[in-house]
C-alpha cells in the first residue's frame, strides 16, 4: 500500500481522529466505564472454561477453530487448585491400579 493510499485511509470515517484520541488518552483509566474485552479475552475465557470442564484438548481445538493443538493450548489458563485436583485424581487412580495388581 502506498503512503498516499495510507494517508487517505486514515482520513476515512473509520479513523478515530486526533480529537477522539486526545479525549480517550486524557481520561484516567479508573474512570472508564467498561474494561477492555476483546475477542482474545473471550477466547481465553472460552478455552479455560472448557478445559476446566474436562473437555479433551483435540475437541477444544476443533471448537475453537484452530489448526494446531498448540494454538488452543495457548488460550488455556488453569487455576492452581484445578491442576492440583486433577493431579490428586490421577494419583488416586494410579494407587488403586497398583493395589489391584
Amino acid at each position: 500500500m502506498s503512503l498516499t493510499r495510507q494517508a487517505r485511509k486514515r482520513n476515512t470515517k473509520y479513523h478515530a481522529g486526533p480529537e477522539r484520541d486526545r479525549h480517550r488518552i486524557a481520561r484516567p483509566i479508573a474512570t472508564r466505564t467498561r474494561p477492555h474485552t476483546g475477542s482474545a479475552d473471550r477466547s481465553h475465557t472460552f478455552g479455560t472454561a472448557l478445559a476446566e470442564a474436562g473437555v479433551d484438548l483435540p475437541v477444544l481445538q476443533a471448537l475453537m477453530g484452530h489448526d494446531h493443538v498448540d494454538s488452543s493450548a495457548a488460550y488455556i489458563h488453569l487455576a492452581p487448585a484445578h491442576v492440583r485436583a486433577a493431579y490428586d485424581a490421577a494419583r488416586d487412580r494410579q494407587r488403586a491400579w497398583q493395589a489391584g495388581r
